[in-house]
């Protein structure tokens, strides 16, 4: 590690904070409490390199997905608050996973560990508090969520251009779920045989939703058969006299697309040190039992430099368990994990394209579309509901504490510079390590 990447070390193992997507790259989180009206975009022709025109319909053929969207995984809001800005967003290296290629990923191996002695750290992975509080806490680490992102234009905001459009799980299956997703819905209508036969698109109920000139609208909002917990829908836009709503695109929304085929144009790709790094400045209360997060992260990641667990001060803060009000008592014999866990990674089905091929002649509408009637000019976006300063006071107050703690205790070694998250050659002899942890609680 060179000495500019120590710097961004130096504070705790945060790492260089990176977000999800690179510098310059527009992207909106589809979800609030209010409905978005959109349209999707299409995929780059290889064979024609003008961004303003180059377009493959949305499927091939063989009812392949184009490259017109791709799927992330990610951990949302990694840390500890109410206020997320106190939290990071992390990309998994299980984006880049293929069935015959399985990649090891620090955010998969700490999910096994944290799951494999849940009564020391099950409360990283609940939400703290009722289930019907808005204010509660969410938690403070989960397991990696596929979301779909995909080139959007948000009709009632035209003037901010093409964004990278990020779909929730849930969401992002109804638009390309093989079974229910709307790209995939079959066409029943009488005769459509003959329709097929003039274009294969024809097909599909909803024909190609990436079409830049014909395609329809859709509609992502917030369910209501869960209340607050309902899951986010997507649906095909309608206007009161039930006509589905389009939006045609010109040559230079196209231009503003970007490439979803290479995805290190577009994002940030972490290496295992960077993970383990922003872990470690992310990570680094006490749990309600007392245990310093550093000697979850050493468990998870003994091929690592990791700081020393500080020594407990007394009437040390603790984190306040997602359950019932855990006593902050010694575990007894076995609570810890024997071993350290290794993930085994899941089969993920890539995003597939074609060879290049003429697309389809699609003719433009000579009049434009109706003026979608009764749908409101602009959509409202939901306001931020306020943190909660008291909770999150009391918490991150002794977040702070414990990691200028850990920084101060960081091991350092003789000759070789080296930063939090780096990995080191010498074996981790797990029974010692834990022993020391108890030891240093009593």
């Amino acid at each position: 590690m060179g000495f500019n990447d120590q710097a961004k070390a130096l504070t705790g193992g945060r790492g260089s904070r990176k977000f999800i997507f690179k510098d310059g790259v527009k992207f909106r989180h589809m979800s609030g409490a209010q409905p978005i009206l959109f349209r999707l975009l299409p995929a780059f022709n290889p064979g024609d390199p003008n961004p303003k025109t180059s377009y493959l319909p949305g499927l091939d053929p063989s009812g392949n997905l184009t490259d017109w969207g791709t799927v992330l995984q990610i951990v949302r809001f990694v840390g500890h608050g109410t206020n997320n800005q106190n939290r990071q967003d992390l990309l998994s290296l299980k984006t880049f996973e293929s069935g015959d290629q399985p990649i090891w990923c620090p955010l998969a191996a700490l999910y096994q560990t944290i799951t494999e002695d849940q009564n020391v750290w099950g409360y990283l992975i609940v939400d703290r508090g009722e289930r019907d509080d808005k204010n509660r806490t969410r938690k403070s680490f989960d397991r990696a969520a596929k979301q779909l992102v995909a080139n959007i234009l948000d009709v009632n905001q035209v003037q901010d251009g093409i964004k990278l459009g990020v779909f929730t799980t849930g969401a992002g299956g109804k638009i390309i779920d093989r079974g229910e997703g709307l790209v995939y819905q079959p066409n029943a209508s009488p005769g459509v045989e003959e329709y097929i036969k003039q274009n294969y698109m024809n097909a599909y109920a909803n024909g190609d939703l990436t079409d830049p000139n014909t395609a329809a609208c859709l509609i992502c909002e917030k369910g209501k058969d869960k209340g607050d917990f309902s899951p986010y829908q997507i649906r095909i836009a309608q206007d009161n006299n039930r006509r589905v709503i389009r939006r045609p695109l010109d040559t230079s929304m196209m231009e503003q697309r970007r490439n979803l085929s290479n995805l290190a144009d577009i994002i940030n790709i972490p290496t295992e040190e960077e993970l383990v790094q922003s872990l470690i400045g992310l990570l680094n209360g006490r749990s309600p039992l007392g245990y310093h997060e550093f000697a979850l992260l050493k468990l998870a990641f003994p091929q690592f430099r990791i700081p020393e667990p500080p020594a407990a001060p007394a009437a040390s803060p603790t984190i306040q368990a997602g359950f019932a009000q855990t006593p902050a008592v010694q575990p007894g014999p076995g609570s810890w994990p024997n071993s350290v866990p290794t993930s085994t990674p899941p089969v993920q089905q890539p995003v597939q394209g074609y060879a290049p091929q003429q697309a389809p002649t699609i003719a433009v509408p000579s009049q434009g579309v109706p003026a979608a009637q009764g749908w409101p000019s602009q959509i409202p976006v939901a306001p931020a509901p306020a943190p909660q300063q008291t909770q999150q006071g009391a918490e991150m107050v002794g977040v702070a504490a414990n990691a200028a703690q850990a920084v101060q205790q960081a091991p350092r070694a003789p000759v070789e510079p080296v930063a939090p998250g780096d990995p080191v050659q010498a074996g981790f002899n797990q029974s010692e390590f834990l022993a020391r942890l108890r030891a240093a609680k009593q």
